[in-house]
C-alpha cells in the first residue's frame, strides 16, 4: 500500500505538469498560465505528500531503497517544475525560451511514464 501511494503521489502532479506544459507549447508565451500550472502542480504535490498513509513518510535513502522509480520520478518532476519556473522568468523578461518548456515537458513525461510503469509492474500478475 505504501509503494502504491508513493507512485500515485508522484504520478498525479507529473501528469498535470505534462499536460500544462503541452498547452503552453501549443499556445505560446502565456506566463500567467505557466504560473497557474506551477501553483496547481505544487498544490497537487503537497496534497499527495500530506495524504500519504501512516508510515509512508520515510527518509529519502529508505524510500530510494524501497521504490527507486518513485524517487527518480519525483526528481524528474522537480526538475520539470524548476525548468517551468525558469521559463516563466525568461518570458517575463522578454526572452523566447522554448527549450526550457521542452525540458520541462520531457522531465514531466519521464516522471509520469516511470511511475505508471512502476504501478503497472506492481498490478500485473
Amino acid at each position: 500500500m505504501h509503494r502504491i501511494s508513493w507512485y500515485l503521489a508522484v504520478r498525479r502532479p507529473a501528469v498535470w505538469q505534462a499536460v500544462g506544459v503541452l498547452v503552453l507549447l501549443a499556445a505560446g508565451p502565456l506566463a500567467w498560465f505557466g504560473v497557474g500550472v506551477a501553483l496547481f502542480v505544487g498544490v497537487l504535490a503537497w496534497r499527495g505528500w500530506t495524504r500519504l498513509p501512516d508510515g509512508s513518510q520515510v527518509s529519502l535513502a529508505m524510500l530510494f531503497a524501497k521504490v527507486p522509480t518513485a524517487v527518480i520520478g519525483g526528481a524528474a518532476l522537480g526538475l520539470s517544475v524548476v525548468a517551468l519556473m525558469m521559463w516563466i522568468v525568461a518570458v517575463a523578461l522578454g526572452a523566447a525560451a522554448t527549450v526550457l518548456l521542452l525540458v520541462s515537458f520531457v522531465c514531466a513525461l519521464v516522471a509520469a511514464v516511470g511511475t505508471s510503469l512502476g504501478l503497472r509492474r506492481m498490478w500485473t500478475p
